[in-house]
């Protein structure tokens, strides 16, 4: 492949999907900590939550049903955005149900703070916020 045949993309990531096996339950913890709300939709057999994004944005969902993979916290790891604060999110995890697994670290200078959490179908998430 040549230097021509090479884009570059605007995201480096376009979709995920968290196995939320009780969909109910995971909605609304991802809604409680991230104070957004997500779009119910259904597939086929699947039924899944979409993360709000805006037009040409990356997103994902919450994906309950026959395709949906087993929840865990091995392999991947996929970050939220929780802007405006990851304070304030992390300050709503452990109320929503899941637990902090690795506290609030800074990132180099100007790409902000990291942590993970455990959501309450038991798979690790990250979380990201400049502030």
């Amino acid at each position: 492949m040549t230097n021509a045949n090479i884009s570059t993309p605007n995201h480096a990531g376009k979709w995920f999907e968290i196995p939320a096996p009780a969909l109910e339950q995971s909605q609304a913890f991802y809604e409680t900590i991230l104070q957004r709300r997500l779009r119910r939709e259904v597939m086929g057999p699947n039924t899944i939550a979409v993360f709000p994004y805006t037009e040409g944005g990356s997103s994902g969902c919450l994906h309950s049903g026959g395709s949906m993979l087993q929840p865990g916290q091995s392999g991947t790891l996929v970050y939220l955005d929780c802007n405006p604060s990851i304070d304030d999110a992390l300050g709503r995890v452990v109320a929503a149900g899941g637990d902090i697994v690795s506290e609030k670290r800074a990132l180099p200078p100007g790409m902000g703070f990291i942590a993970h959490i455990v959501d309450v179908a038991g798979n690790r998430v990250g979380l990201h916020a400049l502030a």
